[in-house]
């Protein structure tokens, strides 16, 4: 006599998870979010693996060079300065003041990176070659500083947003918030 029915099924979810993980693995293993969405494309993975690796790797991203003690630290006084305004709910869960405190303090990173480097970059952008490696490396920084202020992967940060918006990006690098949300509508274009 064979498995039963309910012994099939937990072999064929056990099948599933393993061919699920496999999955996962291979989207995983891409270099950036456009490997990815070609291995999609291809069908080489699932969108439930497009979207686990997206994710992991967002999540990877965004902790990147931050001290987790200050973050918690300054998520803690978002949710101490919530709890004593009256302009401010109250009920600020820790996430969401986790969440508010990494942006900030990304921002923040970011608009130190452009502060120091925005000149150098700025004047190797428009007069080099955008074949020399100079402007590549440039370019490169001034995406690492961008990504950071807009908090969002250098990988949807163009060459051609960059060299557009320079002039609010050198506004972004002392600190003018206008032109940071300027710049982060002008990317969700």
């Amino acid at each position: 006599m064979g498995p039963t029915f309910a012994e099939s099924a937990q072999q064929a979810q056990l099948w599933s998870a393993t061919y699920q993980g496999a999955l996962n693995s291979i989207a995983l293993s891409a270099d950036d979010a456009n490997a990815r969405l070609e291995l999609l494309k291809s069908g080489e993975i699932n969108a439930e693996a497009y979207s686990y690796a997206a994710t992991a790797a967002h999540n990877e991203e965004k902790w990147e060079g931050m001290d987790p003690s200050e973050v918690e630290d300054y998520a803690e006084a978002i949710e101490n300065a919530a709890k004593a305004s009256d302009l401010l709910d109250d009920n600020i869960t820790e996430e969401v003041a986790e969440d508010v405190a990494l942006y900030t303090k990304k921002m923040n990173q970011g608009v130190d990176k452009l502060s120091k480097g925005f000149k150098e970059w700025n004047s190797i952008i428009k007069k080099s070659d955008k074949a020399s490696q100079e402007y590549a490396e440039a370019m490169t920084d001034m995406k690492d500083a961008m990504s950071d202020v807009l908090g969002t992967s250098e990988e949807f940060i163009s060459d051609d947003f960059i060299v557009k918006n320079l002039e609010d990006i050198e506004k972004a690098a002392e600190g003018d918030a206008e032109a940071i949300d300027r710049l982060s509508a002008a990317l969700g274009k």
